[in-house]
């Protein structure tokens, strides 16, 4: 038997036989055409586009919630007019095939992104991709079509249907990478799992993943290739790993897990109780959100909050920012449909591959992002302010700002009059009940985590984001496939981090809260809480499983774990402290 580790995106674990999906290609029609084809070309540009968009809403009428918002955004994508004007301009000005003008102007949206210094946006480059590729063969075959059939028009139909795969039924599908569409597909076909080459915990192929109880793994790496189809498969979500040519008592034992979990899961009901520990100590469970259509599942699951609000979706599909009004309307939207605070994080992007500049970083993650990209791009930051502000005259008391990026002390103290900047403004325009707003940073670069004690006097609290914690920390780019795998938010280097956080924000009286992958985690919580943590902000999905786990245990037995994980040498021991105190096989 073969053990592949990789990092769990969608919980669960499953049994089956191994289906290999080789990554499509495709061929785009010559690229030059005569003068009296252009227009026949846009035509079939045109016609690809009315195609692609009802194979979209016709997913949309089976999914929900998040996985129904990131199909919305392919949407936007293929209806963005800069996009549709670069094809169609590219088609009559260098006269080219349709299929070849698609290509070429989504592969510049494509290499911004894939430049860009945010993880998030690098995620959404295989959405780019699947609306390229689709539009590509829709166009391609208009084409051909037209040259076998002299009276072919464009008004042919084309199959509306993503292609189907029937024999992957009961499968666990192994590729290199998918799109949301494909994930969806694959839904259809009841496959039992996914497990992926590449792919990262945030992107949209994962989200929708959990939106269909999907079990899914991604970044097992290029060990995928030794792997061939019928081979019985496992994978284990608790775990993170893919099993291999198991034994048969191996498949026996996760059979029975699987079935003993399922019929747990039914049992679990959202509590209306807030998250206690079995001897009374309280922990405030908060939910992060990237798509406003996660917040159904949020208010569900009890979230008593917002803990962290991506915005950077306000920034995606679109070469700038969305106007003050369309924030506006986001963040009213966003507090109408939640309860408790709401902690918005500043766009947390490396701006440059965004607004079409030509300068280029040779290490984007070191870069021109979060706070230092801010500060630089006024009017981007500035709009973003004045939205979050004007919220605050109708939800008094419940918005909290939060900085990404930040690295010295310098960078808090210039926001801070930003702010100030913005909020004079603002009243002299009339917005006289405008609030001050709780100002909190991201400890999430090892110099302010050292720090912590200088920083704590400075803001009103802070946030562990032990995603970029851990990158910086181990010096690993967890979307690089080659060194993924060492990329371990429970090592013990970080936990020690969060015990000099906490104590610092501890010393200084102010709010500390972890928002990374790491709270949603049993093995996590668990440390997080030993720790003196008492506030975890965690995907909506896993909310409901944290809250019981933090009911089931004692808090003594939390600070005992606590205790022992920041002594330890590996990662290794630490899993092995978790089992012992916690009886977890």
């Amino acid at each position: 038997m073969n053990k592949l580790e990789g990092l769990t995106a969608s919980d669960g674990s499953a049994v089956g036989p191994l289906f290999i999906r080789e990554q499509s290609s495709y061929e785009t029609s010559s690229k030059q055409v005569s003068l009296g084809e252009v227009q026949q070309e846009i035509r079939y540009y045109r016609r690809a586009l009315e195609v692609y968009e009802h194979e979209l809403e016709q997913l949309l009428i089976k999914l929900r919630g998040t996985a129904s918002e990131i199909i919305k955004s392919q949407s936007l994508i293929l209806q963005d007019e800069q996009i549709k004007g670069e094809i169609i301009n590219s088609i009559r000005t260098n006269v080219v095939s349709a299929s070849y003008a698609i290509d070429q102007v989504y592969e510049l949206y494509i290499g911004r992104l894939r430049d860009s210094a945010s993880n998030l946006f690098r995620q959404r480059i295989i959405d780019l991709i699947t609306i390229k590729d689709r539009l590509v063969k829709l166009a391609a075959a208009y084409s051909e079509r037209s040259k076998s059939d002299e009276q072919a028009d464009t008004n042919l139909e084309l199959p509306v249907s993503i292609d189907s795969t029937p024999q992957i039924r009961g499968c666990i599908v192994v590729a290199r990478d998918l799109s949301p569409t494909e994930v969806v597909q694959l839904s259809e076909s009841k496959v039992m799992g996914i497990v992926l080459e590449k792919g990262g915990l945030t992107a949209h192929a994962a989200i929708v993943a959990q939106s269909l109880n999907i079990p899914c793994l991604v970044q097992i790496g290029t060990q995928i290739q030794d792997i061939s189809s019928g081979r019985i498969g496992i994978i284990d979500g608790e775990e993170g790993v893919l099993l291999v040519n198991p034994s048969p008592e191996t498949i026996r034992e996760y059979k029975t897990k699987i079935s003993d979990a399922q019929v747990a899961k039914k049992k679990i009901k959202p509590s209306r109780l807030p998250a206690i520990t079995k001897d009374g100590e309280r922990v405030q469970v908060h939910a992060n959100i990237e798509f406003i259509q996660e917040l159904p599942m949020a208010s569900s699951y009890r979230a008593e909050g917002i803990g962290l609000v991506r915005t950077e979706g306000l920034l995606y599909g679109g070469l700038t920012h969305k106007s003050e009004k369309e924030q506006d309307m986001y963040y009213r939207r966003l507090l109408d449909d939640s309860t408790g605070p709401v902690v918005i994080r500043l766009f947390d992007v490396g701006g440059d591959k965004l607004h079409g500049f030509t300068t280029e970083e040779s290490n984007p993650f070191l870069g021109w992002r979060g706070i230092r990209m801010l500060l630089d791009e006024k009017e981007m930051l500035h709009s973003q302010l004045r939205s979050i502000l004007k919220c605050t005259q109708d939800y008094p008391d419940r918005i909290r700002i939060l900085v990404p990026m930040v690295t010295n002390i310098q960078e808090v103290h210039l926001l801070k009059e930003e702010l100030s900047i913005v909020k004079s403004e603002l009243i002299k325009e009339g917005f006289t009940q405008v609030q001050d707003v709780p100002l909190g940073i991201m400890v999430e670069v090892p110099a302010v985590a050292v720090m912590a004690d200088k920083f704590a006097k400075e803001v009103d609290f802070f946030s562990i984001g032990t995603n970029d914690l851990t990158q910086y920390t181990l010096a690993v780019d967890r979307t690089n496939d080659q060194v993924g795998r060492l990329f371990e938010h429970d090592h013990p280097a970080i936990w020690k981090l969060v015990q000099q956080i906490q104590l610092a924000a501890q010393n200084e009286d102010i709010e500390v809260s972890v928002c990374g992958e790491l709270a949603s985690t049993l093995l996590g919580a668990s440390g997080l809480i030993g720790l003196g943590i008492r506030n975890l902000s965690m995907k909506p999905s896993a909310i409901l499983s944290v809250k019981k786990w933090i009911h089931t245990y004692m808090l003594s037995e939390f600070e005992l774990f606590a205790s022992k994980i920041v002594k330890v040498q590996d990662r290794e021991q630490v899993h092995q402290l978790f089992s012992t105190i916690f009886h977890r096989s």
